[in-house]
């Protein structure tokens, strides 16, 4: 696991000591907005890594940083994304309480699929967030998803999940419906 990749994974966990577990399921500013608005299935286009500079690096440390740096692109191609899609919906969490927001991002690789579930939806300030569990909705925390709107059917998120690079995509909604 990459040092960025731990730091995140030990943000997360002491986030989610500080944020009551049914805090962002319920009450007022929970969720994304009115469920028309959001609800639906989207198609999730990655956007293109950054790429970072050696700035005034000695020769030796510019060549050195060079092969760790296509080292890293040569093992997370694998992994890295290439698109996927975003589905959604309301989910009953326990029998007779209200339904809450939920989603399914899977994501497509050269390597394989990555299915994670996004939990907790939030918004403030405009700012969409959700915490992103791994294997299951009770799985555990694995990583986060941060956006906006970026019109009626798009939103612009960093989806942060354990063990790929920071994933910046552009979600565009297809369907108004979860259902496929």
């Amino acid at each position: 696991m990459s040092r960025l990749v731990a730091c995140a994974a030990i943000f997360l966990a002491a986030l989610s000591v500080l944020v009551p577990a049914g805090a962002a399921a319920t009450g007022a500013g929970s969720g994304w907005g009115s469920e028309a608005s959001y609800l639906g299935r989207y198609h999730v286009h990655i956007l293109p890594a950054s790429s970072a500079s050696t700035g005034s690096a000695s020769r030796q440390a510019a060549i050195f940083s060079a092969v760790v740096s296509a080292c890293q692109k040569l093992s997370a191609s694998a992994t890295r994304p290439t698109g996927g899609e975003l589905t959604l919906f309301m989910r009953e969490v326990k029998k007779g309480m209200p339904l809450v927001p939920s989603a399914i991002l899977n994501l497509t690789a050269p390597a394989g699929n990555e299915l994670v579930y996004l939990t907790y939806l939030s918004s403030s300030d405009g700012v969409l967030h959700a915490k992103i569990n791994g294997g299951a909705f009770v799985g555990p925390v694995i990583g986060s998803f941060t956006g906006r709107r970026t019109g009626s059917d798009s939103i612009f998120a960093t989806a942060i999940v354990e063990g790929l690079a920071p994933i910046e995509a552009s979600y565009a909604r297809f369907s108004s419906t979860p259902q496929p």
